[in-house]
């Protein structure tokens, strides 16, 4: 049985399951919310595969009044616990798979900090790694990284290296085959190292974000930088992330002329450059658009949630912050309903690879659009800030710390370095 069979089979039993009354299923998850604050909820109906028994169900529960509790998301597939690796106990490592390996590179070691807490101590992050090879089941330790190295350092693999931007914003790369590290040469408009938050690759080429949005351009044969001519698209463009595309380079951002305060729905707008010209696209009619992955055919935002702007500033509705773009077409696109996000675990995923996408403790299927929880491996449902790849027909994970008390707790923190692995297929 495939990994779709299973979802599907899932899905069915979950609408077995589902009991719609009328009225407002919205209002309970309203109720409570400060007057001045946005109001982020989860959509409220089961994950469902097909758009028949979406525009069914959504036309029942897509009222304010009811009380009907959101269903949770199926669960689909196994954990396994895989032999760890020689690597100290840490969370938060930085994650990726190579196409043939899952490497995970640094993350925090010591000073965990619990949710919710004010500490003072500064993170630790480490240099040394490990890869995976899913295919003889073992690891291998690989050279330490020349910087230290967080979950959150900007990262792309390109022609088969790594390539990471450190926080003073020098570039490195790392050559699985030879186990090596070399830097790279700085970007001509070098800035502040936040330019490199959103840096993005496809061919040989990787594309970052300079001061004044300008698109920087990393041959990393040649190691050689160039730039895209600016976008005369009006209006510009405010907090802009690039992802780069076979089917074009796409800057995605809000209407820097408008006021962004959350008074009114800040709608996604995006710019294409393709054929040597940029072109922006009709506007969306969602917000945030967090985590874009290319998925080999669009790009996919995989958030869950909308905003309804609260009491205050009411918007038309709960404005998805999740969907789609096909940079092709310039055509925007939604998600199916999500089913309930849930909050019985702390472990919550975020990875990506292929159709695949890992957020908010859910997974979405962009091949079979469709919404599923992979769980938690027995005994890690306490774990935070695990670092996770998603290969062609599995998850690997490793790492993360729980809090708590006990001696076997290190002012209240304890990380782990076991590794897991979920596969969809029985």
């Amino acid at each position: 049985m495939t990994v779709e069979d299973r979802i599907s089979s899932a899905l069915r039993e979950g609408l077995d399951r589902i009991q719609v009354s009328p009225g407002d299923p919205l209002a309970a998850l309203g109720s409570g919310d400060s007057l001045r604050h946005r109001r982020r909820s989860a959509r409220v109906v089961a994950a469902i595969a097909v758009v028949s028994v979406v525009a069914a169900i959504s036309a029942v529960i897509g009222t304010r009044d009811s009380a009907v509790e959101p269903a949770p998301a199926p669960t689909v597939g196994s954990w396994s616990e895989l032999p760890a690796p020689a690597l100290s106990p840490r969370a938060g490592s930085l994650a990726v798979w190579t196409g043939q390996v899952a490497i995970f590179l640094g993350g925090q070691t010591e000073a965990f900090c619990p949710p919710s807490a004010d500490c003072a101590s500064p993170p630790t992050y480490a240099r040394d790694g490990a890869a995976y090879d899913p295919s003889t089941g073992q690891w291998h330790a690989i050279a330490d990284a020349p910087v230290p190295v967080a979950s959150y350092t900007p990262r792309v693999v390109v022609d088969g290296l790594l390539v990471i931007v450190d926080d003073d914003g020098g570039w490195h790369a790392y050559d699985p085959h030879a186990d090596a590290w070399r830097s790279l040469p700085d970007p001509p408009s070098r800035t502040e190292a936040s330019y490199a938050a959103s840096i993005s690759a496809t061919g040989s080429s990787v594309y970052a974000l300079g001061r004044g949005d300008v698109v920087l351009v990393l041959d990393v044969t040649e190691e050689t930088w160039s730039t895209l001519p600016a976008s005369s698209a009006r209006p510009h463009l405010d907090q802009v992330t690039l992802q780069a595309t076979p089917e074009g380079i796409v800057l995605l951002g809000v209407d820097a002329t408008a006021g962004n305060d959350g008074t009114a729905p800040s709608y996604l707008l995006a710019d294409v450059f393709r054929d040597g010209a940029w072109h922006r696209a009709e506007r969306s009619d969602m917000m945030g658009g967090y985590g874009w992955h290319w998925t080999g055919e669009r790009l996919v935002s995989p958030t869950p949630t909308c905003v309804d702007g609260g009491e205050v500033n009411p918007f038309p509705g709960c404005i998805p912050e999740g969907g789609t773009f096909d940079p092709a077409t310039g055509v925007w696109g939604g998600l199916p309903p999500a089913p309930d996000i849930g909050g019985g675990t702390s472990w919550q995923l975020t990875a990506q690879g292929g159709p695949r996408m890992l957020s908010y403790g859910l997974t979405y299927d962009d091949a079979a659009r469709a919404w599923y929880s992979v769980g938690a491996p027995r005994g890690a449902e306490s774990l935070m800030d695990a670092a996770a790849v998603v290969t062609d027909d599995a998850v690997i994970a490793f790492g993360g710390v729980e809090f708590g008390e006990g001696e076997e707790f290190v002012l209240g923190a304890r990380a782990t370095s076991r590794a897991w692995t979920w596969h969809g297929t029985s």
